[in-house]
């Protein structure tokens, strides 16, 4: 079994940890599992929230260190989106966004799908509300570079399922822009999608099936895993426990695993 993991924020998201966890136990099962990786291919992204919506100089960066960090920590390789977005796909999907007006933007879309749902989770983190004010100039053009990162991401995500055989894909998130257009081109392209959605609530991550409509809850949570060792054997069994359970979930379970022997 082929498997892909898109978490794009980083450590800024608290899926990463359980992700980056469940992926250290697939690599070392022999599964071929890889990582595809927001490296800055997109002009803005719901984690500017955190610098007031500005774009740093190294906002990126460090977004994509962290990134490569935990998919080093996990033992698996990686791919950057920008690979798979050519200059003819930034021509065409800006030549594409000329169409986006006050009065198109709820229903245009791009190669069939609807892109305002794609990005209306991210619209409403930027500006509080679900639809634009048709008289501000700037939700308008917000609401533009949204969709035409949309479109971009769902472009390059799709390059990547026509060039890797995948079966299943881990995803962080689903609500904001890139991990829907991720999830979209995903289930396109006949891929099994299993999200990762943390739940205040519940102060859980909450997984779903990728062919059921039924979840698991995850209580594992981590600020930063790449403070922990590698070694799953080095591990609490409790931990071990919860993953080899969340495989079974997931329908990707090769073997019972070995738990940490007690000292």
């Amino acid at each position: 079994m082929s498997i892909v993991v898109f978490s794009p924020y980083g450590l800024a998201s608290e899926e990463t940890g359980v992700l980056a966890l469940l992926s250290n136990f697939l690599q070392q099962s022999n599964f071929s599992i890889s990582a595809l990786q927001c490296n800055g291919a997109f002009s803005l992204c719901d984690r500017d929230g955190e610098n007031g919506w500005r774009r740093g100089v190294r906002s990126c960066f460090s977004c994509l260190y962290e990134q490569r960090s935990v998919a080093r920590w996990a033992g698996i390789a990686t791919q950057e989106v920008a690979a798979f977005i050519t200059p003819d796909d930034v021509t065409a999907t800006k030549r594409w966004s000329l169409g986006i007006t006050p009065q198109s933007f709820s229903h245009i879309t791009f190669e069939a799908e609807a892109v305002f749902p794609l990005v209306k989770q991210s619209f409403f983190s930027r500006f509080g509300v679900d639809h634009p004010d048709a008289s501000s100039e700037e939700h308008l053009e917000t609401l533009r570079r949204l969709m035409i990162s949309s479109a971009r991401m769902q472009l390059g995500a799709k390059k990547f399922f026509l060039s890797h055989e995948t079966h299943l894909a881990l995803v962080a998130g689903g609500g904001d822009y890139l991990s829907s257009s991720f999830i979209t081109a995903a289930r396109d392209a006949g891929v099994g999608v299993a999200q990762f959605r943390w739940d205040i609530l519940t102060r859980s991550v909450q997984v779903s099936h990728p062919a059921a409509e039924r979840a698991y809850s995850c209580p594992l949570v981590f600020e930063d895993v790449t403070t922990m060792r590698a070694d799953s054997r080095t591990w609490p069994g409790e931990i071990v426990r919860i993953i080899d359970e969340l495989m079974v979930f997931l329908g990707v379970s090769a073997a019972p695993m070995e738990l940490p022997i007690a000292q």
